[in-house]
């Protein structure tokens, strides 16, 4: 225990001012004669015996009042790990009065002397038990340093993540769809959200701060830390935050705050982590425990640390050091929100309708279960989601007048659902049919909430220019099949396709010129695999060895390779020759074109089927939403290749493995075979599937029915799949997460112009470049970016130049404009990148909170260490780097007991005076009478 003003203590010794006062006071007994003195003095004799009584306990309560008001003053706190026992405590001392005081009616009353004894010595019992309790609380607590006068070494850290603009008020978690959105990002006034809470308490602390104090304001931005010259810049950075979308790492920021108050000379230095402990802030590279965190106790030499919540109801164990107490605000119930957008095909295709899928719902806070009325069902409410279509303007945007013009937007779709809190509801939005280009998009929700981050999604539809495509196959019937596939809805002839295939068998290769294409295609290729050496053998009438020396070049370059093996594929052990163009990234062989082959392996009726291993990939994407799961078990395999599983890792770290996308079924998950492999260098891309696709051709029919059922649309979408993601044509390249790197690819046709003009700009300077561009990020005017020329590294397409954008923070739709051709509409007939999207994660709309056991991998169990505390409020805070325990102030208890003592005092005072006034006036009359 220890007292603010320990010297007040002395004042107990006015304890003894009331004993002296009872002395004083003191009367002599007046004789009065008179008849009936035998009965008078029994009277008397009893009346004294109460009076006697009742002036003990008038001269206790006066002498407690005293002592109660000096510890007041004193202001004592307790270790808060000491507070069920200081509790126990007070319990056991409040129980003994109790006792003497009914032991001492029992003795006025003239009752049972056994009850009258047993009563005493129970009190008796009591106060000793609660003595020796308080005497050894004394002896094992850690009495917290409470000295406000002495500065400290101090680095806020405030948690300014996305669930920082959470709002607090009360009104705002109905679900109403009244007004209309801006259609712009923004941030709720910080005045009615978490950071505005966040913000009044690092104020209040900075309040307490002593005189001299040294004190950092740091945030998540990612900025450089150090002390502020005064209090008055920490409250005018304190001002100026705001939730960022894509924060830094908070472990990176307590980090350097503790290595920036380390470097102080004062002896006590502290970190407070102000936060609302959502769970995608502190659940990422969690240590596996205490011991290896980088904040543990002894990590931190000697410097406290402190998680000042800005929720009472984060749900950490009894043990974290919460108080009851705390903050009025409470976690809002729930929030509507909008799904990341995706596309049904995932090539959309110029001139025709594009269809966009978006989930709407709402979720339960900390929750996701249905949010109901007491006793009724679930709510429900109706929401109106609109998407809107930027304008296609080359001279927009531009910075007037200090803003920024951005191309008007137009509504092109509106749709009304009805959304039941805790769960979603499928919404499909249509685009207009669009001419080649990209175009930027909005889905929003009509309305606010208590987060308006999620009411608001991003996306950048790529319409770009054909691919030229090489597909192989000697079966006119199964590449037909593939290549309508591919351009579907259009024909395969058709200009405005996707792709621009052409058809050839493997007889016709060596007439081929392969630099044209980005993508080829081989069904049933008559690959000669060489056991011994692992690797593609060529023969001189199949595949010859400079045929694969073009498909690895391709790779390469950045291109795509599909295969599909069929019967045409044959097993040599130790038969090849085949020299490759050169080491793979990383390895010394040439690069494997295609795993580890073994031999067919047949299925008994009535075969096998597909088991999709990694759903979340681009080519499974598409058909593992639940309006699109297909029943893979209808479309039956009965022959494939076996790969050697010893020699085929499914390592994600290793970019250049062959890793497993899907396998076919088996009792035995561990022994099922892989069906679809991919494998990734650098930019380069090759999908082989270990059964023919489409099986169309009398050697391939009785392999499978992919394609041979009434109704293949599993195997189509997943063959429009596989070449888009070979070739490069997804959204999600210009549809990214903030945080993420947007890499714009640039026509090669401009290659030339751009090397030209990074010579010139050497010579010229910058102004004189003939292309520049420049970026209109959502939240900044404009920023000048440059091109990557780096044709190898890891930041590159192929040998395409390309725009690489690491500072994606914010949300929203970042323009691209270019400035130095010939006029504006040149950027569009050229194919120039306009720009791209940011959304926000999922992961900040359910407001979820992070377990205690997360939190204490992270810091260690509040109480096993001097100095690391979980507090609510910062009157719980401890700044003292010696005693790091929660204290609890006591002053409120013993104020309420002093004003009791009072009462109690007062009432028994006025009862004894003016039962002593009757008796003096009541008996001179009954000796006049007499």
């Amino acid at each position: 225990m220890s007292f603010l003003n320990a010297t007040l203590l002395a004042g107990m010794l006015a304890a003894a001012v009331p004993v002296v006062l009872h002395l004083l006071a003191r009367q002599q007994p007046r004789h009065v004669v008179f008849p009936g003195v035998a009965f008078l003095k029994n009277k008397v004799t009893a009346q004294k015996s109460r009076m006697r009584i009742r002036r003990w306990w008038l001269l206790a309560l006066r002498v407690l009042e005293v002592i109660a008001f000096a510890l007041v003053l004193a202001r004592p706190h307790i270790d808060s790990t000491m507070s069920t026992a200081w509790t126990t405590i007070g319990l056991i001392g409040v129980a003994g009065v109790g006792l003497l005081a009914m032991a001492s009616v029992a003795f006025s009353k003239n009752g049972s002397r056994w009850l009258a004894w047993s009563l005493l010595v129970a009190s008796v019992v009591a106060w000793l038990v609660a003595g020796v309790g308080a005497i050894s609380s004394l002896a094992n607590s850690t009495a917290p340093s409470l000295a406000q006068d002495q500065p400290v070494a101090i680095a806020i850290v405030i948690d300014n993540s996305p669930g920082l603009s959470w709002r607090t008020d009360q009104n705002a978690g109905d679900i109403e769809t009244s007004g209309a959105s801006s259609g712009t990002s923004s941030i709720t006034d910080s005045g009615s959200t978490r950071l505005g809470q966040a913000t009044r308490r690092a104020n209040e602390l900075i309040n307490r701060l002593a005189s001299g104090s040294r004190l950092a304001v740091i945030d998540r931005s990612g900025s450089p830390v150090g002390f502020s010259l005064d209090v008055a810049a920490a409250r005018t950075r304190l001002s100026r935050l705001k939730p960022l979308a894509s924060p830094a790492p908070i472990a990176d920021r307590i980090d350097a705050a503790i290595e920036l108050v380390r470097t102080s000379d004062l002896p006590d230095r502290h970190v407070v982590v102000v936060t609302d402990l959502a769970q995608p802030t502190w659940d990422v590279d969690v240590p596996l425990e205490t011991a290896s965190s980088r904040f543990n106790e002894q990590r931190r030499d000697g410097v406290g640390l402190s998680i000042l919540s800005l929720r009472p109801d984060a749900g950490l164990s009894s043990e974290s050091g919460l108080s009851a107490g705390g903050t009025d605000q409470r976690t809002p119930e729930f929030n509507r929100y909008l799904s990341l957008p995706r596309f049904v095909d995932s090539t959309p295709a110029p001139g025709v309708a594009i269809p966009v899928l978006v989930d709407v719902g709402a979720i339960a806070s900390e929750s996701k279960d249905p949010v109901t009325t007491p006793g009724g069902p679930p709510i429900e409410t109706t929401a109106t989601v609109e998407l809107s279509l930027y304008e296609k303007d080359p001279a927009l945007p531009v910075v007037r007048d200090g803003e920024v013009v951005t191309p008007d937007r137009r509504t092109v779709d509106r749709a009304s659902v009805s959304i039941q809190a805790g769960q979603s509801t499928e919404v499909v939005l249509t685009l207009p049919p669009l001419p080649r280009g990209d175009y930027h998009a909005v889905i929003e929700l009509v309305g606010e909430d208590q987060f308006e981050w999620d009411n608001r999604r991003y996306l950048t539809v790529d319409l770009p220019e054909a691919t030229n495509v090489l597909l192989v196959g000697d079966h006119r019937e199964e590449t037909g099949v593939v290549a309508a596939a591919m351009t579907a809805p259009h024909d395969v002839d058709d200009p405005a396709a996707s792709y621009r295939i052409d058809q050839v068998t493997y007889r016709d290769l060596t007439a081929v010129d392969w630099r044209p294409f980005d993508l080829v295609m081989m069904v049933d290729p008559p690959v000669r695999y060489d056991t011994d050496k692992q690797e593609w053998a060529g023969s001189g009438d199949g595949l010859s060895d400079s045929m694969l020396e073009q498909v690895r070049a391709l790779i390469a370059r950045g291109g795509g390779l599909w295969i599909g093996l069929g019967p045409n594929c044959e097993v040599l052990p130790g038969a090849g020759n085949g020299n490759g163009l050169g080491p793979a990234a990383g390895t010394s062989r040439p690069l494997a074109l295609v795993p580890p082959l073994a031999r067919i392996w047949r299925v008994p009726k009535p075969g096998t089927f597909l088991q999709i291993e990694n759903s979340s990939h681009p080519i499974f994407e598409p058909l593992s939403r639940p309006s699109t799961t297909p029943n893979w078990s209808d479309f039956r395999i009965r022959r494939y290749w076996q790969t050697e599983p010893n020699k085929v890792p499914n390592k994600a770290s290793e970019p250049d493995s062959w890793r497993t996308l899907a396998r076919y079924a088996d009792r035995d998950a561990s022994s099922s075979h892989a069906a679809v492999l991919v494998r990734e260098v650098q930019q380069g891309r090759i999908v082989v599937m270990t059964t023919p696709l489409p099986a169309l051709s009398s050697s391939t029919r009785s392999w499978n029915d992919l394609f041979g059922g009434s109704d293949a649309w599993p195997a189509f979408m997943t063959t429009r799949s596989i070449a888009a993601w070979l070739s490069g044509r997804q959204h999600a390249a210009r549809t990214l997460m903030v945080g993420q790197t947007a890499m714009l690819g640039l026509p090669e046709q401009l290659t030339t112009a751009i090397e030209s003009s990074t010579q010139n700009s050497s010579a010229k300077g910058a102004d004189d470049t003939p292309i520049s561009w420049k970026l209109y990020p959502p939240d900044q005017m404009q920023m000048d970016v440059r091109v990557n020329l780096d044709q190898g590294g890891q930041q590159s397409l192929g040998n395409r130049p390309s725009i690489i954008v690491n500072d994606t923070g914010t949300p929203g739709t970042y323009f691209l404009r270019s400035f130095g051709l010939a006029d504006d509409e040149s950027a569009v007939q050229v194919g120039l990148p306009s720009g791209f999207s940011a959304n926000l994660a999922m992961d900040w709309s359910r407001d979820a909170v992070v377990d205690h056991e997360v939190l204490a991998k992270w810091f260690g169990e509040p109480g096993d260490g001097e100095s690391f505390q979980v507090v609510d409020s910062v009157d719980a805070l401890s700044l003292a780097t010696g005693g790091g325990a929660s204290a609890v102030s006591m002053h409120g208890p013993l104020m309420l007991l002093a004003v009791i003592l009072f009462l109690a005092e007062q009432l028994l005072s006025n009862r004894f005076y003016g039962n002593q006034d009757r008796s003096q006036s009541t008996l001179p009359a009954f000796s006049k009478a007499t």
